[in-house]
């Protein structure tokens, strides 16, 4: 069973260390570039957490036959402008990746908003099982892209 909650305080090192357990693979691209999660510090992190323009939520899971839900991963949502969106950061924990879960989150937290919402995120675009889960859920890539470092391009996706 999933379910979103507003995250709290007693959340963040919890989904710190989802953050940077589901970002692990990634980090060998970004090679300690700004968007590596490792160059965030953790204050900076609890931050976000509170920050007025943005909604970030805990991502957490149950089994049936377990009675707590635990936090498997976040999603952050920064207002951009009057009905646009920024995501940024979306993760799960690598064990629950592949299951689904990531497209039911990112479908149940954008029904949230408005129709003529417009949310934008960034992806590596040599990652392609993350462009194709992204294309599944209607973001499309806008042609907006910036080498990062060598072998990592990160481009920007829509959804209208």
């Amino acid at each position: 069973m999933i379910a979103l909650r507003k995250a709290r305080l007693r959340d963040a090192f919890k989904l710190d260390k989802v953050k940077l357990a589901a970002f692990k693979e990634k980090r060998k691209l970004y090679k300690d570039s700004p968007i590596d999660p490792d160059s965030e510090p953790f204050i900076e992190f609890i931050r976000s957490l509170f920050d007025s323009k943005s909604d970030y939520r805990a991502i957490l899971y149950k089994e049936k036959t377990e009675e707590d839900y635990r936090i498997i991963g976040g999603i952050r949502l920064i207002k951009t402008g009057e009905s646009s969106y920024c995501i940024a950061p979306f993760y799960i924990e690598p064990c629950f990746q592949g299951r689904g879960i990531g497209g039911k989150v990112l479908e149940r937290v954008l029904s949230d908003y408005p129709k003529k919402t417009v949310f934008t995120l960034t992806a590596t675009l040599e990652d392609e099982g993350v462009v194709r889960f992204y294309e599944r859920h209607s973001f499309v890539f806008n042609g907006d892209k910036a080498e990062i470092t060598e072998g990592a391009t990160l481009g920007v996706f829509v959804r209208k």
